[in-house]
């Protein structure tokens, strides 16, 4: 029996730890992963020395890359700064890149010089470089461990976990029901309502296609590359998916012309047989797996169709085409649920959303079945079976929920509503699945491929991204794929060690690594949030233009096609960043406490278990934090 003393003793060591290694990361990521500034320097040729101006200004733990070309025939280029310990020279007639590491704060004076050789340089003009402390790394770092420690204690004082249920019916209190309102109601049963949606969006969806085909190849005033990857984009990401679950899917225009022609019907339902083949999908290659791979392709080519016009209009064109296939052969909205591309991302964070379509009453349902069958499921003469396959009276997580609001028109006893509920209450839903853990493990991934190309050290990469058909895209390929693979297993060590401080041999390791997968997506969403948050406030101002002058052939249908392209006050983008991305860090912290009590029988062994699992979400928040400054 371990004494009281000694119990108090390991928690603080516990805290002890995790506060040394979450330190010890700060300082490693904030001097071996400097942020890149660019600057250039050229002398002779007609390019006197007197009458350049040097711009040397950075943060703390930034590296200033300095080209210099030295165009003269016989003079040495020399540059020193002063209480810096830093000097180098150019010898005549070359070119050389002076890499300058910012690892101290303050105003120095930079001497440049010329002379005939590296011994005799004489100073010809000083500048100044000014290295400023980096206050949002370390606003970010604080906060991260304040924010980590804190949470660990109130997750130690916490009830144990007999409060938490695992069954459908367990999470019927503190919900909202939208459908108490009458206009709500109204649009939710309505076809027409639905049909208009659809058609303004694949009016949307054809301007994107068209402009994206035959309009400028100048991806900033194309229509089609800067209304889908950055207007769609950062509103599907920030605002839909958080808010509104896979509401997208409500009115999204792909699988429309599939759907309608599967249906012969636009709006009313016709009798007789639809217009498909009504094959079904293999139950072998179910879940998200096709989903996973297909949205990892795409992310693949997002670099080079956010930069190409042409590869956006095709790659939606075959989309589309692809849907119609899917209607013709399978039934229902089998692409939609096991090949769209972004059916896995919406599907994976949907399960964070505040909103869910759920049965109002188990009981009237449990009635209505000893009777006859789901009408919600079956459908009726009046409406549609559920087009996502999905049986209401036992769903109890959003992931492959479309909103498409079929279940409340068909069902007979009015048993269906939407709901707003708490955030992140379907992450400690049943029937968690390796599938979805994968599926979030490279959402994961890929979003810190992402920030680590536009934010990161790795910027250089981007350009190899947009060479499609070369060989540079290769490489690039092989770094984006080692990312999906590095953050899992990784991931999977830590689990390793969950297992190891919990002592519980009945918990294997797959279900700790599928159970705290789900921990991570909160965190996964947020940095995602963080990622289209760079790319409002840096190009949501190109919107304006490309909707007066969509193909860039020189209108000015609305009148703001000479709208500022300035971006909206970057100076606020890291503190923003860091914000949300700490909100993501708070929410995963807290799930992996109640998901280490879901896993594990002892409230002690559960707390224990979770540590690896908080400690990598704070690394991985500090590795991101650093991205951001």
């Amino acid at each position: 029996m371990v004494q009281p003393n000694q119990e108090v003793i390991r928690f603080y060591a516990s805290l002890l730890t995790i506060s040394l290694i979450i330190s010890c990361f700060a300082v490693v990521t904030f001097f071996s992963i400097p942020r890149d500034l660019k600057s250039s320097l050229s002398i002779g040729a007609g390019e006197f020395l007197q009458q350049q101006n040097l711009n040397l200004h950075g943060l703390l733990g930034d590296r200033i890359n300095l080209l210099v070309r030295n165009r003269y025939e016989n003079m040495y280029f020399g540059i020193v700064i002063e209480n810096f310990d830093w000097q180098a020279s150019v010898p005549p007639k070359s070119e050389k890149t002076l890499t300058i590491l910012l690892n101290k704060v303050g105003e120095y004076t930079v001497k440049l010089s010329l002379g005939r050789d590296a011994a005799s340089l004489y100073e010809v003009k000083s500048e100044k470089l000014v290295v400023d402390f980096n206050y949002s790394y370390f606003i970010g770092y604080i906060s991260t461990f304040l924010l980590t420690i804190s949470l660990l204690i109130y997750t130690k004082r916490e009830s144990t976990a007999s409060g938490i249920k695992e069954n459908v019916a367990a999470s019927t209190e503190r919900r909202l029901n939208l459908l108490r309102s009458g206009i709500i109601y109204r649009i939710a049963r309505s076809r027409g309502f639905q049909f208009t949606i659809f058609t303004l969006t694949l009016l949307i969806l054809l301007t994107i296609i068209l402009t994206g085909l035959f309009g400028t190849t100048m991806h900033s005033l194309n229509f089609s590359t800067v209304f889908v990857w950055i207007v769609w984009l950062c509103v599907l990401v920030a605002i839909l998916i958080p808010f509104f679950a896979r509401i997208w899917c409500y009115f999204c225009p792909l699988p429309a012309y599939g759907e309608w022609l599967q249906r012969k019907a636009f709006v009313v339902k016709r009798k007789g047989k639809p217009l498909t083949l009504a094959n079904r999908w293999p139950k072998k290659m179910g879940g998200l797996w096709f989903a996973n791979f297909t949205f990892i392709i795409t992310a693949l080519i997002s670099e080079a169709s956010t930069f190409s016009p042409r590869i956006t209009g095709y790659l939606l064109l075959s989309i589309v085409l692809v849907a119609i296939m899917f209607s013709i052969v399978f039934e229902r909205r089998t692409f939609c649920r096991y090949i769209c591309p972004i059916s896995s991302f919406l599907g994976i964070y949907s399960l964070f959303s505040s909103l869910e379509v759920r049965v109002k009453n188990f009981e009237i349902c449990k009635d209505h079945l000893r009777q006859e069958r789901c009408t919600a499921y079956e459908g009726k003469e009046e409406g549609y079976g559920c087009p996502w396959f999905q049986y209401l009276p036992t769903m109890n997580k959003n992931v492959q929920c479309g909103l498409c609001m079929e279940c409340i028109r068909t069902c007979v006893k009015d048993n269906i509503g939407i709901y707003l509920r708490a955030f992140g209450k379907d992450l400690l839903a049943p029937n968690r699945s390796l599938d979805e853990a994968f599926g979030a493990h490279t959402l994961l991934s890929i979003a810190l491929f992402h920030i680590a190309t536009t934010q990161g050290p790795l910027q250089w990469l981007r350009e190899w991204g947009r060479a499609l058909w070369s060989d540079k895209f290769v490489f690039y390929t092989v770094f984006f794929l080692s990312f999906i693979v590095i953050v899992p297993s990784v991931f999977l060590v830590f689990c390793y060690f969950s297992k190891i401080l919990s002592r519980d041999k009945d918990v294997s390791l797959r279900t700790l690594f599928i159970g705290y997968s789900y921990s991570t997506i909160p965190l996964g969403l947020m940095t995602w949030i963080a990622f289209v948050s760079s790319i409002f406030l840096k190009y949501f101002n190109y919107a304006f233009t490309v909707i007066s002058d969509p193909f860039g052939w020189g209108w000015n249908l609305f009148g703001t096609r000479g709208y500022s392209l300035i971006p909206f006050y970057p100076q606020a983008l890291p503190y923003i960043q860091i914000t949300i991305i700490l909100i993501g860090l708070t929410s995963t912290i807290y799930i992996t406490g109640k998901m280490a009590r879901l896993l594990l029988r002892g409230e002690r062994e559960a707390w224990k278990s979770s540590l690896p699992i908080v400690t990598f979400a704070s690394l991985f928040t500090l590795l991101l934090i650093r991205f951001f400054t």
